[in-house]
């Protein structure tokens, strides 16, 4: 099963999302592409969600046309997909809180193509190994015109296993950087 919350305006190639308050909650999916996948919506809530075994994220949040915004991704198992919660395009707020991130071998967090207003607070990360990226910042095309930017990040109080890699907690490889705060991991 693959949940899809869809609101662009493929007509009118709206900016603004055109589907609004979805919930996806209390889902067991398991070996799809994506499991949870956001895409130009607003004011929707993934929680309680039981993810496994997906080939590229566990949780999808792109921009088309319409920007995606007041997102909240929380309360969710993600275990066994190479990326666990994968982000692209500016967003109007996301925020990723409270999730058991597991078994991922990319990255448990991926910024992509200009991601902008994200929040990711109180998430338990256990990667494939200890030099797996917990939080990876990858533009689309280094050099593009103009240059892709990470704007408006704040990563507070998230938790790795003793003696992951310090190198592999924020892997950032953007260019321009705007407003982004990374604190402490807490080591458990």
């Amino acid at each position: 099963m693959r949940s899809t919350c869809y609101g662009d305006d493929t007509a009118g190639h709206s900016t603004v999302a055109t589907s609004h308050r979805a919930t996806i909650t209390d889902n067991q999916i398991r070996g799809c592409s994506i499991g949870v996948f956001l895409e130009t919506v607003a004011d929707c809530v993934a929680a309680r969600n039981v993810i496994a075994d997906c080939k590229i994220a566990g949780v999808r949040i792109n921009r088309i046309h319409g920007e995606p915004r007041n997102l909240t991704i929380e309360r969710n198992t993600i275990s066994g997909t190479p990326i666990g919660v994968a982000m692209g395009g500016d967003t109007g707020g996301v925020v990723i809180r409270d999730n058991a991130i597991r078994g991922f071998t990319k990255a448990g967090i991926e910024f992509s193509y200009n991601v902008s207003r994200v929040t990711a607070t109180a998430n338990r990360f256990v990667p494939a190994t200890r030099t797996t990226p917990i939080v990876l910042g990858q533009p689309t095309t280094l050099g593009s015109t103009p240059e892709e930017q990470l704007a408006h990040v704040n990563i507070q109080n998230n938790r790795v296993p003793r003696g992951h890699d310090q190198e592999s907690l924020f892997v950032n490889r953007y260019r321009r950087v705007a407003d982004v705060e990374v604190g402490q991991f807490v080591r458990q």
